[in-house]
């Protein structure tokens, strides 16, 4: 195998790899996911809500939205109040099952990235 060869194989373990610990970090988190991102605190809460007025004041029930890194659906439920479509994408499955029950709309569609 040459060195191209060899560096795109390290690549690619280096990105499994990468996958798999951001897979376990989802499982871990899933119960508290708002605490690890902090989005519980007064200070996280204010910024999470200005996060929410940025995201959802131009979308309207006609658009559909791609969510990337939804997570447990912080921002998903909120994407999901405007009517629009929503297509939410995650690395975790625990994160995507978290963030399925509890939005339940079927206009969000959650995809699995890994």
């Amino acid at each position: 195998m040459g060195s191209l060869g060899a560096r795109a194989e390290v690549s690619n373990i280096m990105r499994d790899a990468r996958l798999q610990n951001e897979s376990e970090h989802g499982r871990k988190i899933v119960d508290r996911a708002g605490e690890v991102w902090n989005w519980e605190t007064p200070a996280g809460r204010k910024r999470w809500e200005r996060r929410v007025r940025m995201l959802t004041s131009h979308i309207t029930a006609e658009m559909t939205v791609l969510e990337l890194e939804c997570g447990t659906g912080y921002f998903t439920r909120q994407l999901a109040a405007t009517g629009a479509g929503i297509l939410a994408i995650d690395i975790s499955v625990d994160l995507l099952d978290r963030a399925r029950k509890e939005i339940g709309r079927r206009t969000i569609h959650c995809f699995h990235s890994g």
